[in-house]
């Protein structure tokens, strides 16, 4: 076949040796009309199909996955009271933005993959809207769109700031934060993420809940029952669920459709009385397709920023997800396929398209996204060809535009908070719990009140992980500076000829002149321990000279320089 002087047999050859498998190979060789004249159009479109005959699962991967984690996005967007009544316009925004999303990835970024909602991001705005809902008191009617118009805002922000760090190649800065601080974010993330998803299982807050319990006692209602009844199920779910992904890659998936399809059924076999109406999420009337646009043009007419905009929180939501998506890309390069055109990941390249995607998502009053890894690991599994993001593409844009209404209505809600308690266990579990055995028993202590921090107040939690850390460095680092070797002139001879009176002069005085060899880096964290020692060790002794010798002194900072003249002085 590579024989062939036409080239068009040959593209054809390497066409079919792409995608047959290995046994189908010597069946192919015996086919002398493979790329004949006359047989060659038809087995064109026959290796078209072969090649991509798994493309068509996205079809079912798209409502399966997409729907679920876009409905879970958007109740935790809608967490607060005053937008809870906001969650069909808040999903129908998610699913524009899965659809412009979709579009946008198919010729941006070096994979073969869509993008996806993280529901860190959804948590932020949630906090973001709880804070503007106090500044719009006075103004309830232009909350809604203020906060449309933020968050399109903060998503072209962030988009800017990846931008910034693929452009000027500025992801090797991450080098540069500690295990403590990344681990700890992540960690607390994973606090944070859980805290929400199972709120959003039991309708309250966790702790609310176990007072309420605690107070009714053995006469709780059945209100209280059923609240306890869907976190249960949100953990047993979660679970199972990463049981299923160990198992096969479409675990995941099976487990979903065979919960939806038990609900469905004891729900007819009941005849609507079980599950409760409170077990499903609340979907009032159906929107219009237009609403994300209709409300994004009256934030535009009516925006505030400075009652919108929080700058201490979007600065922190900015940063944190860009440490965050950046990391992301690393590990996102080991599980997702490269373009056919790419020979190679760059990942500051990557990190500067995924930029350029939540940029024009911003202008676009969509939400903020990153690459979706899990259809893509599943499409993968499956050795589909290249077109599977078109069919994505087709079910987004339909699910846009009518609604996934009934999907929502049907689902019920332990099982959107089970996907994303899974998410928060699995960040729990690797960045929290197993780490325990990867680092010191300090910095894992370090990492933990990090991460507490994190889950408690999201803005300071960073700042309180460089800062725990740094001072955990300048403590550790200032035990192994100091004083390494003490001597006198008794003890250290020089290779200077001497006469005999200066001989005996120096043994008889040399003691009084102690020498002192200083070793590490001296910096405000350890300079002070380090000159502690020089105190402690002339204290006691008959000394009319100290000899600093800093020879295996590699630097010293300000602090350091003014503390040696201190001593002096």
């Amino acid at each position: 076949l590579f024989e062939e002087p036409a080239p068009v047999f040959r593209r054809q050859a390497l066409r079919a040796l792409r995608c047959v498998s290995a046994d189908d190979f010597e069946a192919m060789r015996t086919e002398p009309l493979l790329l004949g004249p006359f047989g060659g159009r038809r087995r064109g479109w026959e290796i078209f199909l072969q090649e991509h005959k798994a493309d068509w699962l996205a079809l079912l991967l798209g409502p399966a996955i997409s729907v679920p984690f876009a409905a879970c996005y958007a109740a935790l967007v809608c967490q607060e009271r005053t937008l809870q009544s906001k969650f069909p316009e808040v999903l129908q925004q998610i699913m524009w933005t899965q659809f412009a999303g979709a579009v946008l990835s198919m010729f941006i970024g070096q994979f073969v993959t869509t993008t996806n909602m993280d529901p860190l991001v959804a948590i932020l705005f949630g906090q973001l809207a709880k804070r503007a809902e106090v500044r719009f008191r006075d103004e309830p009617e232009a909350f809604f769109p203020n906060m449309i118009m933020a968050m399109s805002l903060t998503t072209l922000m962030l988009g800017l700031t990846l931008y910034a760090v693929g452009r000027f190649r500025l992801a090797f800065m991450l080098r540069f934060f500690p295990y403590t601080v990344i681990g700890g974010f992540l960690a607390g993330s994973g606090l944070l993420i859980l805290a929400e998803s199972l709120k959003l299982a039991a309708g309250t807050d966790v702790l609310t809940l176990v007072l309420a319990t605690l107070v009714r006692g053995a006469g709780a209602g059945a209100e209280l029952a059923a609240a306890w009844a869907q976190l249960a199920l949100a953990c047993v779910y979660a679970f199972l669920a990463g049981h299923a992904r160990e198992a096969h890659v479409f675990g995941t998936p099976a487990l979903l459709v065979l919960c939806v399809g038990a609900s469905v059924a004891a729900k007819v076999l009941t005849a609507g009385t079980w599950p409760p109406p409170s077990w499903f999420l609340a979907y009032p009337n159906p929107v219009e397709w237009w609403a994300p646009f209709s409300q994004l043009s009256e934030g535009i007419l009516r925006f505030q920023p400075g009652r919108s905009i929080d700058v201490d929180l979007t600065l922190s939501f900015v940063t944190i997800m860009t440490v965050s998506w950046s990391i992301n890309t690393l590990a996102i390069k080991k599980l997702v396929p490269l373009r056919r055109h790419v020979p190679r990941c760059d990942e500051q390249a990557e990190i500067q398209s995924l930029g350029v995607m939540n940029m024009s998502l911003g202008c676009l009053g969509c939400h903020a996204s990153m690459q979706s890894f899990k259809i893509p690991m599943m499409m993968r599994e499956v050795r589909a060809g290249d077109l599977w993001p078109i069919f994505n593409l087709v079910v987004s844009l339909l699910l846009f535009v009518y609604s996934p209404r009934v999907i929502v209505q049907t689902i019920p809600r332990f099982l959107f908070a089970g996907t994303v308690v899974r998410l928060a266990s699995d960040l729990i579990i690797e960045w929290l719990i197993e780490a325990r055995e990867r680092i010191a028993t300090k910095e894992w202590c370090i990492l933990a009140l990090t991460s507490l921090a994190i889950a408690l107040d999201l803005s300071l939690g960073v700042v309180f992980g460089v800062f725990m850390t740094l001072l955990l460095f300048a403590v550790e680092y200032s035990s192994i500076t100091g004083v390494v070797r003490t001597g006198s002139l008794q003890s250290a001879k020089s290779t200077v000829e001497r006469s005999d009176h200066e001989h005996r002069f120096l043994a008889k005085h040399g003691g009084s002149v102690r020498i002192l060899w200083l070793s590490g880096y001296l910096f405000f964290g350890s300079v002070t321990h380090a000159l502690d020692e020089v105190r402690q060790t002339i204290a006691d002794s008959d000394v009319v000279v100290v000899v600093l010798d800093f020879s295996l002194v590699p630097a010293m900072d300000a602090s350091g320089v003014y503390a040696v003249i201190d001593l002096v002085e």
